[in-house]
């Protein structure tokens, strides 16, 4: 009996030391690449693609214009990029850079292997917080999903830049974007001129068909 005994408690002593010791053995074809890919994001064209000459303000360059708006103002200038998974449309990944330069910014990310977007947004914030930025992505759980929006209207000094990329994560290979966002939409200046109701007597040699005139 006693030999049975000494047997059972050897046999646990060796359980609890294998269990304290051992390490969990990992699948390695299933753990994230290291440094998959690496991004590089070019925001030189944050200011330059609206860089056009605003005679009506009598501004010469809009590009200067927004540079020295960012520099007097103390502003940010906030590059994200969002990694979609392609099958899934899933979100999995997501970096963000608060800058006063638009030299361009490097990053690398692990990421398990498969098929993925790489969605970069560019736009002005006040401060370095989420809740900073002018322009923000809703719902961008899902790619499906996702939506800009204006976060805080600043008149013409909202805008915003985006670029799209797609790459492949592959064990043993390394993927590398370079991606330059573009100008999203354009700048449009309206006013209206001699507004005149259809009621109202008409003067002049313009009919009287509620606008007398829209200039753009």
């Amino acid at each position: 009996m006693k030999k049975v005994l000494f047997g059972l408690m050897a046999l646990a002593i060796g359980m609890f030391s294998s269990c304290s010791n051992d390490e969990i053995p990992v699948d390695a074809a299933e753990a994230p690449v290291t440094d998959a890919v690496t991004i590089t994001v070019d925001p030189s064209t944050f200011y330059t693609g609206y860089d056009y000459d605003d005679t009506w303000h009598s501004v010469p360059r809009i590009a200067e214009a927004y540079r020295t708006f960012n520099s007097e103002s103390g502003k940010y200038i906030q590059v994200r990029t969002y990694i979609y998974d392609k099958n899934t449309e899933e979100l999995v990944d997501s970096v963000v850079n608060y800058v006063t330069t638009t030299n361009p910014i490097t990053t690398s990310l692990n990421l398990m292997k498969g098929e993925y977007y790489a969605i970069t947004t560019v736009n002005f914030a006040d401060q370095i917080s989420s809740n900073g930025a002018w322009w923000h992505v809703y719902d961008r759980g899902k790619l499906s999903t996702a939506k800009l929006y204006p976060r805080n209207r600043n008149s013409k000094w909202s805008i915003l830049s985006q670029s799209t990329e797609s790459f492949s994560v592959v064990r043993g290979q390394h993927a590398t974007l370079n991606t330059v966002p573009a100008p999203l939409g354009t700048l449009v200046y309206m006013y209206c001129q001699n507004f005149q109701y259809k009621d109202e007597a008409t003067y002049g040699t313009i009919a009287d068909n509620g606008i007398r005139e829209i200039s753009l």
